[in-house]
């Protein structure tokens, strides 16, 4: 009788984590970090600042993807010598990698601006936390543990 207990308890567990997973695959916005949705709905916006939010949001995206390109280039050419001249010291980073590292800060802040520029002064109370939650998402592929070690 011991066992059939245990067994019954082993068999809700996983069942209730197959709904979970599946919840988390099926319902929009649910298992994702961030995006638009979910800056709308932490920032209560009404249908007119949900249109001009997203056409924000898409030209923000369209500039960062550019200067992402822009940067994996300059960067592809200042790692090639490695493949060919593995002792040659690379010398100082080109100064495009660091300017356009700039210009994406700059248009981040410039779009979190754009975006406090649409909201109500009611709506601005809740910004604060917006920006946290924009940061950390920003911020959050990074490891904070560092490389693992080798075993």
């Amino acid at each position: 009788m011991e066992k059939l207990k245990v067994y019954q308890i082993t068999a809700g567990a996983l069942l209730l984590l197959n709904l979970v997973l599946l919840a988390f695959i099926f319902v929009p916005g649910l298992g994702r970090n961030g995006g638009p949705g979910n800056a709308i709905k932490a920032l209560d916006m009404t249908g007119e600042q949900h249109d001009k939010f997203l056409t924000l949001a898409q030209a923000h995206s369209d500039g960062m993807r550019e200067f992402n390109r822009d940067q994996r280039e300059l960067l592809r050419q200042y790692f090639a010598p490695l493949a060919t001249d593995a002792g040659k010291n690379p010398g100082p980073l080109p100064e495009g990698i660091l300017r356009l590292e700039e210009e994406k800060i700059a248009s981040t802040y410039q779009h979190l601006l754009e975006v406090k520029g649409i909201l109500t002064p009611e709506q601005k109370e809740k910004f604060p936390n917006f920006v946290d939650q924009s940061l950390r998402r920003i911020l959050g592929g990074q490891n904070k543990r560092g490389p693992r070690k080798p075993k």
